[in-house]
């Protein structure tokens, strides 16, 4: 099932999987925290926001599944948004061939919204639910990929700072 893509049992391997591909085969393993990051950080988020707001799940006569606990945020959207609009980043920055970039990209955006309509197809979520989940997973996923390219520049900021400001004191 399409569902499955934003499960933990999912999520979780495929991000180390490709976090300790990523760090192999480039050197670097910054991918593999902010992946471990983006789960964490996604799966905490959710379960707080449910906490904290208590919102049932939508009453479907027929639902294909049935699931228990609260229905807001849509905890497989947002693990679905996190992880592949993640991986998709990852592709953006480290692949060279831009058809293939914009290939992998898409493939994880249609990931995403995938997952999303699944859990309103299967009845255990509003579509709101879904919206809520894709916004949070997206933000805390932009959230880390802005602070690790900021990370990434602050030594040639900092450089750059420090030689201008030799420069007028001299």
């Amino acid at each position: 099932m399409l569902t499955w893509l934003g499960d933990v049992l999912v999520v979780l391997p495929v991000s180390i999987a490709i976090g300790v591909l990523i760090g192999f085969t480039r050197h670097r393993w910054s991918p593999l925290l902010l992946l471990a990051l983006g789960s964490a950080g996604t799966g905490l988020a959710v379960y707080l926001i449910k906490i904290m707001i208590a919102r049932p799940r939508p009453l479907v006569v027929n639902a294909i599944v049935v699931e228990d606990g609260f229905g807001f945020p849509s905890g497989h959207s947002a693990q679905a948004a996190a992880l592949y609009l993640m991986l998709g980043a990852f592709a953006l920055r480290l692949l060279r061939t831009r058809w293939v970039r914009n290939a992998l990209f898409a493939a994880a955006v249609l990931a995403m919204v995938v997952t999303g309509v699944s859990r309103v197809m299967l009845g255990v979520h509003s579509p709101t639910d879904v919206v809520a989940g894709w916004t949070l997973g997206a933000s805390w996923t932009v959230l880390l990929l802005s602070l690790w390219l900021f990370a990434e520049h602050l030594p040639r900021l900092i450089n750059s700072l420090v030689a201008r400001k030799q420069r007028t004191t001299k």
